[in-house]
């Protein structure tokens, strides 16, 4: 796992253009066979870069209105741009209260969620200040496993059977 992380400063975010995006992409290419680009929601050249090279496009959303409409939003801009096949949608915090479930988000979106990422911001916000993913410092959470399945689906392979792959069982309070 390496990661290039953005620029330290907006004075250095400048210097990101769109040859930077994609001679630095053509490298990795190279050196790795997956490679996963975190990107604004704003779509800028350097953003449209990474989504032309791109074998999956993978639409973060969550259970609220807004969210909601901007992911149809973005789904309408992107189907125009790239075959629908490609574009994906994950559903972040799935298991939070809101009144909205998968299944109506599915309906409104006109496609199906390829992950429901469950919440889990005290480890979430622990790995990032710790700086370790939590993939790596709590494999067995059931966010970790989530995670872990969907790198699997977007690599077309199957999960291994074992702790990763299965559900946690709900403790009864």
């Amino acid at each position: 796992l390496k990661v290039l992380v953005a620029p330290s400063t907006p004075q250095y975010a400048e210097t990101v253009t769109v040859y930077v995006v994609e001679q630095a992409l053509s490298l990795l290419k190279k050196g790795f066979d997956y490679i996963v680009v975190d990107l604004p929601t704003v779509l800028e050249d350097y953003s449209m870069v990474a989504l032309d090279t791109a074998e999956y496009i993978l639409l973060v959303t969550q259970p609220d209105v807004l969210a909601i409409h901007n992911t149809r939003v973005a789904l309408e801009i992107l189907r125009q741009l790239y075959s629908p096949e490609r574009i994906k949608v994950v559903l972040n915090r799935s298991d939070s209260q809101a009144q909205i479930t998968p299944e109506k988000i599915e309906e409104v979106l006109g496609c199906t969620i390829v992950a429901r990422i469950p919440s889990d911001g005290r480890l979430v916000v622990s790995s990032v200040n710790n700086g370790v993913p939590f993939v790596l410092s709590h494999p067995h959470a059931e966010i970790s496993r989530t995670i872990v399945r969907l790198a699997y689906t977007i690599m077309g392979r199957e999960a291994p059977l074992g702790e990763l792959a299965q559900p946690t069982p709900q403790r009864r309070r």
